[in-house]
């Protein structure tokens, strides 16, 4: 079920006319909204992070996945935050766990405290050179995204990522001013649903997808995602256009549909 349309602009600069954006180009897509936890609950105990996955569909070439190789799809996991709180699988592995045992951790001054060490430490096995930081910084950074329709905000890329010839972020940027975004999750269980559906059902939205080329590693890092990319060094240029045209996504069948995206 493909919801939207991708367009690769033409006249692009040649650094940023690159793999999928290197000729100008229409793909069909799906976007997918998500919860940043994996937890089925009311969304005022989900927390503010949220996910826009973007597949374009019929692009040329092979996929490094093996049960996909020839899907022909190129697919985009962004976080409406420009910084993550994780930058290795070793430290998921530990912060994972963490994450599920939230928002309940949180309610006690003590389980507080001990949750917070435990992820700055990984329960006290880390050396205090090693001790995560940047990442805390970036987990507390999430406590200032205003909860509004899922539709109002910028996404971006959780990880650099290789484009072409060069290292890149990226970011989807709404470029269609919402309605509906007086959203408070404590209204109602599925807040953020209701005003996404009926903001879809009203009116057609376009996203700019745009890419920051990394110019200097030392303050825009690969390997340290809770470092925000200063964009006065590098700003973000649109390459492409997310259009998603004005939709009914209420029934039961879009739910399954989303939930069968890989």
């Amino acid at each position: 079920e493909r919801n939207a349309t991708s367009y690769v602009l033409p006249d692009l600069p040649a650094e940023y006319a690159q793999g999928v954006y290197a000729t100008p180009a229409t793909y069909e897509a799906v976007v997918r909204y998500s919860n940043g936890l994996g937890h089925i609950r009311p969304d005022a105990y989900l927390g503010p992070a949220c996910g826009m996955g973007i597949k374009m569909i019929g692009v040329p070439g092979s996929s490094l996945l093996d049960d996909e190789a020839n899907a022909t799809t190129f697919d985009y996991n962004l976080i409406n935050n420009p910084t993550f709180f994780c930058s290795t699988v070793h430290d998921y592995t530990y912060i994972e766990p963490l994450f599920a045992a939230l928002p309940e951790v949180l309610a006690t001054r003590d389980s507080r405290r001990t949750w917070m060490h435990d992820f700055l430490t990984n329960a006290g096995t880390l050396a205090p050179e090693d001790w995560l930081w940047d990442e805390l910084l970036s987990i507390l950074s999430f406590t200032s995204i205003a909860p509004k329709n899922l539709l109002s905000y910028a996404y971006w890329s959780m990880a650099a990522v290789r484009h072409g010839d060069y290292i890149a972020k990226v970011r989807t940027f709404p470029l269609t001013e919402g309605t509906h975004d007086d959203v408070d999750p404590r209204t109602e269980p599925e807040t953020h649903r209701t005003n996404l559906v009926a903001e879809a059902n009203e009116r057609d939205h376009r996203f700019a997808l745009q890419v920051q080329l990394s110019t200097d590693l030392e303050t825009m890092p690969v390997d340290n995602m809770s470092v925000e990319w200063p964009e006065a060094a590098s700003p973000f240029v649109t390459v492409a256009h997310i259009d998603i045209p004005k939709q009914d996504i209420s029934s039961d069948d879009n739910l399954r549909i989303a939930d069968a995206t890989s």
